[in-house]
This record gives C-alpha cells, sequence and structure tokens, in this order.
C-alpha cells in the first residue's frame, strides 16, 4: 500500500500489453481515484498511428480514445504532450 496522498503516476511502455481498451481502461479509472486532486498521471506508451493499415496489439489505440478514456475516468485537461514518430523503410 502507498502512502496518501498520492501526487503522480508514471507509466512507460506497459499499458499497451495489457491486451485491450478495457484494461487500460480500469487502470486509468483507479489511477484517478488513487491520485490527489493536482495529481498527474504521466503515461509514455506505444499507441495505434491514425490511419494505420496494419493489425496492432489489441492494447494499442488511437491517441484520441485515450484522451476520451482518460476524461470518461476523471481526468481534467487530458492532452498528449509529445508524439514520436520513427519511420522506417
Amino acid at each position: 500500500m502507498v502512502a496518501a496522498p498520492i501526487n503522480a503516476i508514471v507509466s512507460t511502455w506497459a499499458l499497451h500489453d495489457l491486451g485491450s481498451q478495457k484494461n487500460v481502461e480500469i487502470v486509468y479509472e483507479k489511477s484517478a481515484k488513487s491520485l490527489s486532486n493536482r495529481g498527474v498521471l504521466l503515461n509514455g506508451d506505444f499507441i495505434k498511428p491514425d490511419g494505420a493499415i496494419h493489425d496492432f496489439e489489441r492494447g494499442r489505440f488511437q491517441i484520441n480514445r485515450h484522451l476520451e478514456l482518460l476524461t470518461k475516468a476523471g481526468f481534467g485537461n487530458v492532452k498528449c504532450l509529445a508524439l514520436l514518430r520513427v519511420f522506417s523503410s
């Protein structure tokens, strides 16, 4: 158990491995309930690019959907701070 208040939750390269949008949504909901009023959730992860033609893991989905789920969970001021793209030939 972590002592309250919790001011930040950080996740990197992990949530896409949960296997579904529903599982990511559960993490967002639990995070929103656990954080203090001014707490921050920072998630750096792989996403499904807009317009993707290839299949991706079921836990990988577009940024706009992440923002919708975060808002639904109760987070305010949700945004994507950076989108890094890697192109290969």
